[in-house]
């Protein structure tokens, strides 16, 4: 029977399976999750999350799935699919059958100042062959009402962390929302762990566990290093901070096109420039935090969340009135599979899990595609 949700202020409480895959391109995410419905406000209980790695051989595809024929990414959508039911049994496994199923994909291209995006799904076959409704594919509709498909996370945050003044995502990319008048705001600030993990992998590791690295490198520079260091910050200052506000959503192109010969371009070693670009996150986060005035607390998830060394540099970066709370282990690493399983509760339930105001489309809806099973 199809969920719903009753006009009354009865509490309602939904289970949904949520998942994920980021472009920090680690693996599949997934959280099992209650969400609660009581006098129009809406609350969450985490039962339990997991992810399912990639296999090395097919990270790598998924890396340059953007430049595959056509037969060939689609029988690697096929092989994402097989890995994404297999994610989603996981938690079945240990948790028994949600009421919907959830799920983001994976991000190929991003190009919505043409037009397009594409997310890899799993959605048709996690519906046949779990037999479970499935919402997928999110940003589509978004960005064929003219927005840029992104961010979606800060409608979640609104309605889920209403309790922080400001929610910041330090996962392949940053991003941030908090309130403003009232209203929620949410944008991408800058690459994150896209770039983190690029110059990790430059010294044969697949990231630079706590910020180690970065922070040895830092204590290590001399003076010459310092001022080289301080000249590449203020110059990426000058070129992510001169944006329009809110700046457009952040995609692959941009790191190959841009991010990418900016690092080569400053001969500094894959050590300096990681503590560099750490230094370059807080810069920018600072700045946006600074330009609207947001203080208080504020939530912070995503891997980078156990980089030791960039927190240091966020705290560094702020006054005494913010104080930054690292959410719990499951909020760190599951807390986009959690926000996807609400967008697709929304989407199912007919309500609209899409703000036009942090995306720029023409108007707020109900994004996704939902699957019903057939038999």
């Amino acid at each position: 029977m199809k969920i719903q949700l009753n006009s009354t202020n009865q509490r309602e409480s939904f289970r949904v399976l949520g998942l994920m895959s980021g472009s920090s391109l680690d693996g599949i995410d997934w959280c099992m999750a209650q969400y609660v419905h009581e006098n129009d406000k809406w609350t969450f209980d985490i039962e339990g999350c997991g992810m399912l790695p990639y296999p090395k051989e097919l990270a790598d595809r998924l890396t340059h799935a953007h430049l595959l024929p056509v037969h060939e990414a689609m029988l690697l959508q096929h092989e994402f699919s097989k890995l994404s039911t297999t994610a989603a049994q996981a938690g079945i496994d240990q948790f028994g059958n949600p009421q919907l199923i959830a799920e983001h994909g994976h991000t190929l291209v991003h190009r919505p100042e043409l037009g397009y995006t594409w997310q890899m799904t799993a959605a048709p076959m996690l519906a046949a062959r779990l037999r479970i409704p499935v919402v997928g594919d999110f940003r589509r509709v978004d960005v064929a009402l003219g927005g840029q498909g992104a961010p979606l996370v800060p409608y979640g945050d609104a309605l889920l962390f209403s309790e922080y003044s400001a929610c910041l995502n330090l996962g392949g990319i940053a991003n941030l929302s908090y309130d403003e008048k009232g209203k929620r705001i949410g944008f991408d600030v800058c690459f994150a762990n896209q770039v983190l993990n690029r110059l990790a992998q430059n010294l044969g590791l697949p990231f630079d566990e706590g910020g180690s690295i970065a922070a040895r490198a830092q204590k290590a520079a001399d003076e010459s290093v310092r001022a080289h260091v301080a000249r590449a910050l203020s110059e990426w200052a000058q070129n992510d901070l001169s944006r329009p506000f809110p700046p457009p959503s952040l995609g692959r192109e941009t790191l190959e096109t841009d991010i990418i010969p900016r690092l080569s371009s400053t001969d500094l070693s894959s050590e300096v420039l990681l503590w560099a670009w750490c230094a370059h996150i807080a810069q920018c986060v600072s700045h946006y935090l600074q330009f609207k005035d947001v203080k208080g607390k504020i939530l912070v998830t995503g891997g980078g969340a156990f980089n030791q060394f960039l927190m240091d540099c966020l705290r560094s970066g702020r006054d005494e009135h913010n104080h930054w709370e690292v959410g719990s282990k499951e909020l760190i690493t599951h807390k986009e599979a959690l926000l996807f399983g609400f967008f697709g509760l929304l989407r199912y339930l007919g309500r609209p899990n899409v703000d036009a105001t942090y995306t720029g489309s023409a108007a707020a809806h109900s994004a996704g595609c939902v699957y019903e099973p057939f038999l």
